[in-house]
C-alpha cells in the first residue's frame, strides 16, 4: 500500500512496526530509514494541507 493512501493509523501502526523492525538483526537499515522518512514527509503534508484548509 502506499503511504499516501493509508490512513493516519495506519501510518502510525506502521512507525512503530519500523521501530522493531529497525532492531532485527539484518535489517536493511536503508530501505527502512528511507520509507520513515516517506511517511514523515507524508505526515508533514497532511497537516500543511489541513492548515491551508482551515
Amino acid at each position: 500500500m502506499e503511504i499516501k493512501d493509508m490512513t493516519i493509523e495506519e501510518i502510525e501502526a506502521r512507525k512503530a512496526e519500523i521501530r522493531a523492525e529497525v532492531e532485527a538483526e539484518g535489517a536493511d537499515l536503508d530501505a527502512l530509514e528511507a520509507e520513515a522518512r516517506a511517511i514523515n514527509e507524508e505526515i508533514e503534508a497532511r497537516k500543511t494541507a489541513e492548515t491551508q484548509i482551515a
